[in-house]
């Protein structure tokens, strides 16, 4: 597991983005704030992404963000060995996050 989460994580720092590892949860963000209509709104947006076993073998998740006190959402994204669909779709929900923030 922690040689796909290297290579996921080597390819997201190759488009720019920020990443933070902690054990089988990556949390990926762009390095710059997003700067929304308010410039006092300095919100630092994260995607988290997990890398989970399961009866077919190791799956990449995408972790959405609940209410507080409930659990997360998990969204399946591709196999654990596709590493490049991962980046690819990773980056493009925190593309999508940062985008709605703008226009908030």
């Amino acid at each position: 597991m922690s040689e796909r989460l290297r290579d996921l994580a080597a390819l997201l720092l190759a488009q720019g983005l920020k990443v933070v590892t902690r054990s089988t949860v990556m949390t990926v963000s762009d390095p710059v704030p997003v700067e929304a209509n308010n410039p006092k709104d300095r919100r630092d947006l994260t995607q988290s992404v997990l890398l989970r076993a399961t009866d077919e073998g190791l799956r990449w998740y995408l972790v959405r963000s609940t209410p507080p006190g409930r659990t997360p959402e998990l969204e399946p994204l591709c196999p654990g060995e596709d590493i490049d669909q991962a980046a690819a779709r990773i980056a493009q929900a925190l593309a999508e996050k940062l985008a709605a923030a703008a226009e908030s």
